[in-house]
């Protein structure tokens, strides 16, 4: 048997089987034609479909970062309006005028001069009591105020210098990082805890576990400019809230989802506070 023959045989067997479209009426076989053009314009639907959504994913983190640029530049107004000490030209130099300075013990619990001696002491801790007495002044004037801007965020090592914000609420965080309302204020002797964005809102965090022990973390309040050095860098479990629980010493942790794209884990960045300088209503430090 040739091979021409075995194809012509075939061929009668498909038109003679009760469900090929040869072996029905053209009625049917339009039918099956029109079910097959609608399969296929479905099918081109759904293609279109995918492709849109694959769009959507992809400019979704970019929408959310033009949104928290344009909160950002009204912080910042917003910020050096109330406090022009805090505007976007400042420099967190503490180097400038030490005298003006407090540095914390290794204790974490209290505060020395830059000289020592009696007097020395004597006006650190007419300064401490000062700090604490502006931090809960400001404490209170931003209690309950979501969103509302705290003060400015600087780590040099990742390039980061943004507006923080009071609490972590959604709407908040899409302005900045926030502050856990329920933490103390930096000069209040606790652990002031920021929660920030990784990859969305303009992902102020994203390069957060670039920093190691040492590193430097600045934050200037508008009572009170800040130093504090990286001591340890923890990823833990949501519900391990406890590792930024407050142990009496002035310290600052950092949180946001990990890893990238992710919200399985969380990143944390501690700090211990090593020198802050009191403005005491003088905007220059000087």
């Amino acid at each position: 048997m040739t091979a021409d023959h075995l194809f012509s045989e075939a061929a009668r067997r498909r038109r003679a089987s009760p469900d090929s479209p040869e072996s029905r009426g053209p009625r049917a076989r339009k039918r099956i034609l029109r079910k097959l053009a609608v399969r296929r314009r479905w099918t081109r639907i759904l293609a279109y479909a995918l492709i849109l959504l694959g769009l959507a994913i992809l400019a979704y983190p970019a929408a959310t970062w033009l949104m928290t640029m344009r909160y950002q530049n009204s912080l910042q107004e917003e910020l050096a309006a109330a406090d022009p000490v805090l505007s976007a030209d400042m420099e967190f130099d503490l180097s400038r005028n030490p005298e003006k300075n407090l540095h914390i013990s290794e204790d974490g619990a209290s505060y020395q001069s830059e000289t020592e001696g009696l007097r020395s002491r004597a006006v650190a801790a007419e300064r401490e009591q000062a700090l604490r007495d502006s931090a809960r002044d400001f404490a209170r004037s931003v209690s309950g105020n979501m969103g509302a801007a705290l003060g400015r965020l600087e780590i040099p090592e990742i390039g980061l210098d943004v507006i923080m914000v009071e609490g972590t609420t959604t709407g908040a965080l899409r302005r900045g990082p926030g502050h856990w309302s329920e933490t103390p204020m930096p000069g209040l002797g606790g652990n002031f805890v920021i929660s920030g964005h990784r990859t969305t809102y303009g992902g102020p965090f994203l390069r957060l576990d670039r920093l190691n022990q040492g590193d430097v973390i600045r934050v200037a309040l508008p009572y009170v400019l800040l130093e504090y050095r990286v001591t340890r860098k923890l990823i833990v479990s949501p519900d391990e809230v406890n590792v930024v629980a407050q142990r009496g010493v002035e310290e600052l942790s950092l949180t946001t989802c990990h890893p990238i794209y992710s919200a399985k884990q969380r990143l944390i960045i501690q700090a211990k506070m090593v020198t802050l300088r009191p403005l005491e209503g003088d905007p220059a430090g000087s």
